[in-house]
């Protein structure tokens, strides 16, 4: 290589260097700029951040403290609601009071005229069944005078088993409930058509059904003798005549 060519690429690399130096120390300061420019954008974004995380934080406050407001009001309005109820279930329980103590006197009228009215019954069957034997009485002495022979007495001769024992607890038969829910039980399938029909000149036993003109249905609940049964009716117990001989 001639001595020029080689002086000519000495200055050709000296230039390259050269332009290469310019262009680094062009680019050096907007390089600088632009590391600016970042750390200015990442300052902005993080200021942002911060007035995010603020406004959220200060969101998030106020948010706590409307619910908290709107729960103080919700138990209040519960607590007022309760109190109202309270307030009127105590009116309606005195309302009540009130009734059931204005019913009372009507109950207790009520329980009187029923207990009279079982009282009258019980004296018109008293009645009834003295006017019955008084007539058989009187009857049983006609004829007895119509006729010269003298005939047997009306009354038959007491056997034994004319006498027996209370078909049902008689403790519980002084109750009158109980006693209409003895005689349902015992009567409820008995059909009142069928019963045979109470006779004076029947004999009877203990358990027998019979069907009375007045009283109904009954159950003999026990002998009391050749001519005198109890029956159980719905009313409770009545006594009978049986076994008239005339």
């Amino acid at each position: 290589m001639s001595p020029r060519k080689k002086a000519d690429d000495k200055e050709k690399g000296k230039a390259e260097i050269g332009v290469e130096e310019e262009i680094e120390s062009e680019q050096e300061p907007i390089e600088a700029e632009e590391e600016e420019e970042e750390g200015e954008e990442l300052e902005d974004i993080e200021e942002i951040d911060q007035d995010l995380t603020l406004d959220i934080e200060e969101a998030l406050d106020t948010t706590e403290e409307l619910d908290e407001e709107a729960l103080e009001t919700d138990f209040d309005e519960d607590v007022e609601e309760a109190e109202e109820e309270e307030v009127e279930e105590e009116g309606e329980e005195e309302g009540e009071e009130e009734e059931e103590e204005e019913e009372e006197p009507a109950l207790e009228e009520t329980e009187t005229h029923e207990e009279e009215e079982e009282d009258e019954d019980e004296e018109e069957a008293e009645l009834d069944f003295e006017d019955e034997e008084e007539a058989a009485l009187r009857t049983s002495k006609k004829r007895k005078k119509k006729k010269a022979r003298p005939r047997t007495s009306r009354i038959r001769t007491i056997r034994p088993g004319l006498f027996s024992s209370s078909l049902f607890n008689r403790s519980v038969l002084e109750n009158t409930e109980a006693a209409h829910k003895t005689w349902s039980t015992n009567t409820h399938k008995v059909d009142p058509a069928s019963a045979p029909p109470y006779r004076m000149t029947d004999s009877y036993h203990t358990a027998d059904i019979i069907a009375h003109p007045k009283f109904g249905l009954g159950i003999v609940n026990q002998l009391l003798g050749a001519n005198k049964i109890e029956v159980l009716f719905s009313d409770g117990l009545r006594k009978l005549v049986c076994n008239l001989r005339y």
